[in-house]
């Protein structure tokens, strides 16, 4: 049996590493910072906190050093272990806000200061940290990317915008410290271009660039596209500032045009458009389609209309009490008249006219008829067991396909035969609100080829 002495020894040996251990527990706690990674000095980072305080945190690894390079001068989220004496060492390290979907936002810039931007009814903060884009200004769609603050408020990391951005799309081919490769085309880069950190050789990237006076392509900026298509287009989007039978003017930027310019409903001064081009050799810019762009929340708030016309003009109609822009490039029916009810899809300009893309009559639906699509080929559809023509004044909705449900507008010839004037795919109220919001390839009048107006992309 073990005596008195050595059952006291062992308590009290047990008491011992117990406290040690709480003891050595106690002495490093785990803490997360977040703010400006304002250095990297040797071993040791130093972070601005959101209050204007600053920390040095030291930084054991090797590469986690150098990854904290990388992150200089940018927001950042630190998971540090301190000690008893209150130094901080570095566990784990990332860019602050990157990985949190609900952390984006999109809308139209409503003002601008030094400090904030008011973006879609939100107010950001800005700082000498913000990367802010080229061509940001009152009135153009931008996308935030921001983190929220401890005291509510947000903070914009970035602020970006695609209107008046020349753009190309296409697979990576290479990369080397002056140059990049899309699909075959060269664009120059240097010091100002900024490249996502996931950008790599075989992905497929979205570069935004400016044409140099020496024909050249600098980029500005170059992203993954994750949007699925790569389709290798160029393309722009902004606002018409002058449009003729040779030429269009987008946000500063000409472009030709010339019999194989396909030329969507709704051109006018004023709308927003998206162009696609081709760079000729003597660095001009050819558009291959110009059309409406109603993506983004900058879209028309109502992109439809009917009502009774009260009166017609050279340059307008009056529909309902609303007044609606008519120019060369609207779609007239035949029979619009004083006191008939007509249809008006339009767009909304910015200086809050509206430009009509189409005015038809409302009629019977004896011209109309739904049912599901049976076949499709260049010159017919059969559509719930009924034949009909198409041709080059036919408008297509994209998405259709066999087996879908559609409705079409239709005239009957002399012969009996049924030629559609529209084929569209039906909405709810709700999908139809939604769809006005997304980009629409609408109005095929004078389409070259029936193979792109069916959804088959430009």
């Amino acid at each position: 049996m073990m005596n008195r002495k050595s059952i006291i020894l062992k308590t009290v040996s047990l008491l011992i590493a117990g406290l040690f251990i709480f003891t050595a527990c106690a002495q490093v706690s785990a803490q997360e910072v977040k703010g400006l990674l304002q250095a990297m000095e040797g071993k040791e980072m130093v972070i601005k906190l959101d209050d204007g305080t600053t920390v040095k945190i030291t930084v054991e690894n090797q590469r986690a050093a150098a990854d904290a390079q990388q992150l200089v001068g940018k927001q950042v989220e630190v998971k540090v272990r301190v000690d008893d004496k209150g130094a901080r060492r570095l566990d784990r390290l990332e860019r602050r806000g990157r990985s949190r979907e609900d952390e984006h936002f999109t809308g139209k810039i409503e003002s601008i200061t030094a400090d904030t931007f008011v973006i879609g009814g939100k107010t950001f903060k800005v700082n000498a940290t913000t990367e802010l884009d080229e061509g940001l200004k009152v009135g153009v769609e931008a996308r935030v990317e921001f983190i929220t603050l401890d005291d509510g408020s947000l903070l914009a990391l970035e602020i970006e915008t695609d209107e008046g951005e020349l753009r190309f799309s296409g697979k990576l081919d290479s990369l080397t410290a002056d140059t990049i490769v899309v699909a075959g085309k060269t664009f120059k880069r240097n010091t100002a271009t900024r490249m996502d950190d996931d950008v790599a050789v075989g992905k497929v990237v979205r570069v935004r660039f400016t044409n140099m006076a020496d024909g050249s392509m600098l980029a500005t900026r170059v992203q993954v596209d994750n949007s699925g298509q790569g389709n290798q287009q160029f393309d722009v989007t902004g606002r018409i500032d002058s449009i003729s039978a040779t030429a269009a003017v987008i946000d500063g930027k000409t472009f030709k045009i010339d019999a194989n310019t396909r030329l969507d409903q709704g051109l006018v001064v004023g709308a927003r458009a998206r162009v696609q081009f081709d760079k000729l050799p003597d660095g001009s810019m050819l558009a291959t389609r110009i059309q409406i762009d109603r993506s983004g929340t900058g879209g028309a708030a109502e992109t439809k209309f009917r009502g009774k016309i009260e009166s017609i003009s050279t340059g307008a109609f009056v529909i309902g009490g609303k007044t609606f822009k008519v120019t060369p490039f609207t779609k007239l029916d035949d029979g619009l008249v004083v006191g008939k009810e007509a249809r008006v899809e339009f767009v909304i300009l910015s200086d809050g006219s509206m430009a009509a893309i189409e005015i038809e009559t409302d009629e019977a639906d004896a011209n109309h008829f739904v049912g599901i699509i049976e076949s499709m080929t260049a010159d017919t559809f059969v559509i719930g067991g009924k034949t009909f023509k198409v041709n080059n004044a036919t408008k297509l909705d994209d998405g259709l396909a066999v087996g879908v449900k559609a409705r079409v507008e239709f005239t009957t010839l002399s012969d009996g035969s049924m030629v559609a004037t529209e084929i569209e795919t039906p909405v709810s109220g709700r999908e139809a609100e939604q769809r006005g919001r997304e980009t629409e390839q609408r109005g095929r009048e004078a389409e070259p080829g029936r193979g792109g107006g069916r959804g088959s992309g430009s």
